[in-house]
This record gives C-alpha cells, structure tokens and sequence, in this order.
C-alpha cells in the first residue's frame, strides 16, 4: 500500500470496546512488540500477525492432556511390542483424544 510507502495516515477510526476486548488487544499488542495501530492494521490488512499467545494456564491443560495420550499410545505400543493383546476400541480413544487436543490448541492458538 502507498500509506506504508508515503507514511500518509491521515483518517482516523473511533471504536467502542468493553474492557476484556480493550485488555485483550493491549496484551496481544504488547506480545507482539507492536503498537495497536500497527496491530490492528496488520491484522485486517495482511492477516499474518503472530497471535500464538496462549496463557498458563490453557498450556498446563494442553500439555496435561498430551502426556495423558502419550502414556496411552505408550501403553499401547508396549503391549504390541511384548506379544500381548490390546483391544482397538484404546487404540480409538486414544486418537480421539488426540483429535480433541489438536482442536483445543488450534481454538486456542486463533482465539487469542
């Protein structure tokens, strides 16, 4: 865009936010190392900004829910392995936890 080239910004936006939204752009601003201008332009311009900001908390239950599927499929693998029987219907629940996990952090990871 020529405004990028020419630095010619003359028009301004006004919008109206309720505090979550206003905290929200401030954090995802502050994250990113830009100003909310640039954010927001950047934003609805490009739609490339780095919005993997995920909080504590969402983390300690992503990371939770992937070593309970690890210990599974490890279990899993272990009884192959040793000549032993499983049964499929594990094998299922453990890759539908899988898909529910791989959701959860993509909602997450675009939600924020």
């Amino acid at each position: 865009m020529d405004c990028e080239k020419y630095r010619k910004r003359s028009k301004q936006i006004k919008i109206r936010l309720c505090e979550e939204e206003y905290k929200k752009i401030q954090d995802h601003a502050e994250a990113s190392g830009k100003n909310v201008n640039s954010l927001l332009r950047e934003t609805y311009f490009r739609r490339t900004i780095d919005l993997n900001i995920v909080h504590g908390d969402e983390l300690k239950k992503i990371n939770w829910g992937i070593t309970r599927i690890g210990h599974n499929i490890h279990q899993i693998v272990r009884a192959l392995n040793s000549g032993g029987a499983f049964d499929l219907k594990d094998l299922g629940k453990s890759l539908a936890e899988i898909s529910v996990m791989q959701e959860m952090i993509a909602t997450k990871l675009w939600r924020s």
